[in-house]
């Protein structure tokens, strides 16, 4: 029996950004057949030159590829077999490898990528063919994903892109307790000519590099849910309209506060109620001097938190305050190191190298300041396994699996463990579940999985149905939620975009 270790996506992005002399030609059908692409359109394109500047800019990032071979590749993959690789079945760890693999490919060097499942460039100089221009194309939220995946679609040449928005544009940036205070991008992001520098800075700077992505007007409308069918979606709206698009992009956003109690970190009996204050926001020193806060969380809203009340306290605000966390102590003292503690790796700090941004920002000097006062002036609160509030302004804290706890009286509890799309508003968006991660299930380019561990895509996907950003969040994605992990998710999406287009137009027209 033959072991499988690689998928054809890992091979073909890791060897054809180094050069077309290495590549099996049968790994590249593969790789289009385990998507379902009609092998005869992607004849078509590369017979009239189209198909290698799209793949090589948009699915491998790359430069300097001999376009015109990777064409005649194009022409000759319907008459070459498969290769002998990993059947892509689209399970989590399938798409953490081939951003494993993209990270460790000749395009990692320089602004193009820093890591696994983040990038800091995104600005092909391409355009999609002519005759697909017209698709109709949905985007679902005009957050910071749906602005970005719409300025891409326009940019690459596509004219009918309609935007749905409940509210108003820009999403969570346009919200004053999130662009008031800093930002955290640890190195200069470029989507297309537009750039943020390297933080430190104000989250105003991301909020302007948004707006200045704006270029749809989204009509105002409060989604109901989509229906999927393939390259026929129907999206319902709370007015009782529907309408019908072959494409249709989920960006709806970061979701709802995460359940309070995680038995992989903190568990706890205290209802959503009493978990207190769920978003970071802006303190008002009338407000909070004199009193005591409790921060559940060491991610990077508890950064931002800590950033002001230290500035507060520096002026006299006497607030009293914990961090929570169920970091063991160890890794507390040592946050920018792998601490190993009961047979499991832990580290505070977010490592860069394979970032997962959603970790304490202790790379930027303002943050890791704050982290080792809080850490010096005896604030952290260390292997905290269970916690409880039996009554308003007091808490009973559990640590090291014992059963008698510690009692905390406070007058703020704030529980910032992030966000969420919970089961039953993934499915009513047409998208598929994993039970086991809880978490949506997608295609590594962002389309739709409908069944997972099926090698038949006719089977697996839900063509032309599409998440980016948020929505994409699983344990081994976390990024998906941070504007670098979009601009590495984005080629990907915006290559199969293209390819579902030229399907549904093709269907069309005969």
């Amino acid at each position: 029996m033959v072991e499988y270790q690689v998928t054809a996506m890992e091979r073909v992005k890791t060897l054809l950004p180094l050069g077309l002399e290495g590549v099996d030609l049968s790994d590249l059908r593969t790789y289009m057949d385990a998507k379902g692409f009609d092998l005869s359109l992607v004849e078509k394109l590369g017979a009239r030159g189209e198909f290698a500047a799209l793949f090589a800019s948009l699915a491998l990032k790359a430069t300097g590829i001999d376009l015109e071979l990777l064409n005649q590749y194009a022409q000759a993959l319907q008459y070459v077999g498969t290769s002998n690789t990993e059947p892509y079945i689209s399970t989590d760890a399938q798409n953490n490898r081939i951003d494993r693999a993209v990270a460790s490919s000749g395009i990692a060097a320089g602004t193009v990528r820093y890591g696994e499942g983040t990038a800091s460039f995104f600005g092909p100089n391409v355009s999609i063919p002519q005759r697909i221009s017209k698709t109709p194309i949905a985007i679902l939220g005009y957050g910071a994903a749906g602005i970005m995946a719409s300025y891409a679609l326009r940019r690459l040449g596509f004219e009918n892109v309609t935007a749905y928005e409940k509210a108003k544009p820009l999403g969570i940036w346009g919200n004053e307790n999130v662009y008031g205070l800093s930002r955290n991008n640890p190195l200069r992001l470029q989507f297309f000519d537009r750039v943020i520098d390297p933080a430190p800075g104000g989250g105003d700077e991301v909020r302007d590099f948004l707006s200045s992505l704006v270029i749809l007007r989204p009509k105002i409308k409060k989604l109901s849910g989509v229906t999927p069918s393939n390259l026929n979606h129907n999206i319902s709206f709370e007015d009782g309209e529907s309408k019908r698009y072959p494409i249709v992009i989920n960006t709806i956003g970061l979701g709802r506060p995460k359940p309070v109690s995680d038995e992989k970190r903190m568990v706890t009996e205290t209802g959503q109620k009493n978990a207190g204050i769920r978003w970071q926001y802006q303190l008002d020193r009338n407000k909070v001097a004199n009193t005591t806060i409790v921060l559940i969380g060491l991610g990077n809203s508890t950064a931002e938190m800590l950033q002001q009340i230290h500035t507060l306290n520096d002026t006299g605000a006497n607030i009293d305050y914990r961090i929570l966390t169920h970091y063991p102590r160890e890794s507390v003292n040592n946050p920018s190191t792998y601490v190993t503690h009961e047979g499991k790796s832990f580290r505070v700090f977010r490592d860069t190298s394979k970032p997962n941004l959603v970790d304490y920002q202790g790379d930027l000097p303002r943050s890791r300041y704050d982290y080792m006062r809080a850490l010096f002036e005896d604030r952290i609160v260390s292997d905290v396994t269970r916690w409880e509030v039996f009554e308003p302004g007091r808490m009973t804290i559990f640590r090291h699996h014992k059963e008698v706890g510690e009692v905390v009286c406070y007058d703020k509890v704030m529980t910032l463990i992030g966000y969420y799309q919970p089961e039953s508003v993934l499915k009513q968006f047409g998208c598929g579940y994993d039970p086991v991660y809880k978490c949506g299930t997608f295609d590594f380019d962002g389309e739709v999985v409908a069944k997972l561990n099926q090698k038949n895509p006719s089977k697996r996907l839900r063509k032309g149905l599409f998440g980016f950003g948020s929505v994409l969040e699983t344990p081994g994605n976390p990024n998906a939620i941070v504007i670098p992990g979009m601009l590495h998710r984005v080629g990907d999406l915006m290559f199969c975009v293209i390819m579902r287009a030229l399907e549904y137009n093709e269907t069309k027209n005969n």
